[in-house]
């Protein structure tokens, strides 16, 4: 099963991440803070995107979550677009491949 781009956040920021992802075939599940752990024990993300006002809110906990699953943490402002997240993720991508 390939390696997935978890999201903590809302329908919005899943479907940019859909959307960054699309041609590459890499899965993305829209997960809780309490379910980040068991999905990453399941096989190793390409990333985990999260919302700034989530990161702001546990900061501590996602930078730690992110260090024991050795994988990038990205955190997704408003102001940004599905044209910063495409390359992000690809990137990430390759760290897994």
């Amino acid at each position: 099963e390939p390696s997935p781009v978890l999201v903590l956040g809302d329908s919005k920021l899943v479907e940019l991440c859909r959307r960054a992802v699309e041609d590459s075939g890499i899965p993305v599940l829209h997960v809780g803070l309490g379910d980040l752990r068991a999905e990453a024990s399941k096989r190793r993300a390409v990333a985990v995107v999260v919302e700034e006002e989530l990161y702001a809110f546990d900061r501590t906990r996602l930078n730690q979550l992110a260090l024991e699953m050795d994988t990038p943490l990205v955190v997704w402002g408003e102001d940004l677009d599905v044209e910063y997240l495409e390359p992000v993720l690809q990137t990430a991508r390759r760290r897994v491949d």
